[in-house]
C-alpha cells in the first residue's frame, strides 16, 4: 500500500520515529451539546459512531459500495476499520488477520448501569493510534466533531470536541490543530523504562475483558506464557503491517518456553461477558473475557519491554472496542 512514510508524522518535531513500532496517545475532551446517556461500556458505542463518521470525512466517491470501489486501496477508512491485507500472498499467508491500528482506553463496568452526561458537561475518553494509523489525527478530529452532529447513545446525544492532547500536550483546540512533538510511544522508550523495573514478581491488572487465544479457544486463565504468545504475535503483526518493520527481534519458540518457567502465584480475575449489537451480522454478540488482577512469579526481566508494550496496545482479541487493556504494577522484591 503506498502510503504517507512514518518520517511525516514527526513533522515540526525534531523527533525520531522508532522504526519497529511506534504509537500515539491521544485524549479527546467533548462537551455534551444535549443530554447523552452511554452504555455501561462505551466501547462498541464509540468505535461504530467513529467508523461512521470517518466514512464521511473520508470517502472520496460518495455513494460508491466499498467493495467495489476503485481506490479502496488507498480508502483511509477502508485501512483504519477494516483492515484487509493488501500485498502479495506471502503476507497474507503469514498474517491471516490483520489488527486494526489503534486501541480505546476505556474503563469497564460490570454494573449493567447507563451513564447520562448533561447538557454542558465535559466528558473524555482516550486512544491510541499505531503506526501509520498517526499520520490520521487531523481526520479522527474531523470525524469526532461529526460524531457530535450525528450524535451517539440512546437518545443520540450530541457533542462538541473541546481539545484534544497527546500526554498532556494540547494539540488541537479551537479550531488549530499542531502535530504532538514529544508524547510517542515506542519500541525505544519501552526498552529504556524497562531498565527501572527490578524484582521477579509482577502484577498485571486486566482493566477491560482480556480474550486471549491457546490453541483455538479462549483461555479463561491468563498463564504467562499464553498472554506471552498473543503479545508476540500481536507486537509482530502491528510492527510488520502497520509500522513498516522489516525484522522483529523476537525468538518466538525460545520467549514462549522461557515463558512457561514463569509462574501464575495469585489469580484474582474472573470471566465477564459484554454484549454488543453487530450491524454487520444484525445479531448480538458475546464478547467475554478475563478481568481483575494476576501475579506472576519467576524470570520476569526478559519479557518487561514486551509487557510494556502490551500495556500500551493492549492484548487478546477485539483490542479496537478497547478489550484487553491492562496495567503493570511493579512488586518489589
Amino acid at each position: 500500500m503506498n502510503w504517507l512514510k512514518k518520517e511525516e508524522l514527526a513533522m515540526n518535531s525534531g523527533s525520531r520515529i522508532d522504526t519497529k513500532l511506534w504509537c500515539v496517545p491521544i485524549e479527546i475532551t467533548l462537551k455534551a451539546r444535549t443530554p447523552i446517556t452511554l452504555p455501561p461500556y462505551p466501547g462498541s458505542t464509540l468505535r461504530g459512531g467513529l467508523g461512521i463518521s470517518l466514512i464521511t470525512v473520508s470517502c472520496v466517491l460518495k455513494h460508491q459500495i466499498c467493495g467495489e470501489c476503485p481506490i479502496m486501496t488507498k480508502c483511509i477508512y477502508i485501512y483504519l476499520f477494516e483492515t484487509p491485507l493488501f500485498g502479495d500472498d506471502e503476507i497474507r499467508k503469514r498474517f491471516p488477520n490483520a489488527p486494526h491500528p489503534f486501541v480505546l482506553d476505556l474503563e469497564f463496568s460490570n454494573d449493567g448501569r447507563e451513564r447520562t452526561v448533561k447538557k454542558g458537561e465535559e466528558f473524555s475518553f482516550a486512544m491510541k493510534l499505531i503506526g501509520r494509523a498517526g499520520l490520521y489525527i487531523p481526520h479522527f478530529i474531523s470525524a469526532f466533531s461529526v460524531m457530535g452532529d450525528n450524535g451517539i447513545g440512546r437518545g443520540r446525544g450530541r457533542f462538541d470536541v473541546k481539545r484534544v492532547s497527546s500526554n498532556g500536550e494540547e494539540i488541537y483546540t479551537g479550531g488549530d490543530f499542531r502535530w504532538p512533538e514529544k508524547s510517542y510511544l515506542t519500541w525505544e522508550k519501552a526498552t529504556e523504562m524497562a531498565k527501572s523495573f527490578y524484582g521477579n514478581r509482577i502484577k498485571l491488572r486486566f482493566i477491560t475483558p482480556l480474550r486471549l487465544v491457546f490453541r483455538k479457544e479462549l483461555c479463561r486463565t491468563p498463564e504467562f506464557h499464553i498472554l506471552i504468545g498473543n503479545l508476540i504475535q500481536r507486537v509482530e503483526n502491528l510492527c510488520y503491517l502497520h509500522c513498516e518493520a522489516t525484522e522483529v527481534e523476537f525468538n518466538k519458540a525460545e520467549m514462549i518456553s522461557l515463558a512457561r518457567t514463569v509462574k501464575l502465584v495469585e489469580n484474582r480475575t474472573s470471566w465477564v461477558d459484554w454484549e454488543r449489537y453487530s450491524h454487520r451480522q444484525r445479531t448480538r454478540m458475546k464478547l467475554g473475557g478475563l478481568v481483575g488482577t494476576a501475579v506472576y512469579e519467576g524470570d520476569i526481566e526478559p519479557f518487561l519491554p514486551l509487557l510494556i508494550l502490551g500495556s500500551w496496545i493492549h492484548a487478546g482479541k477485539n483490542t479496537s472496542f478497547g478489550l484487553g487493556r491492562y496495567e503493570i504494577d511493579e512488586l518489589r522484591c
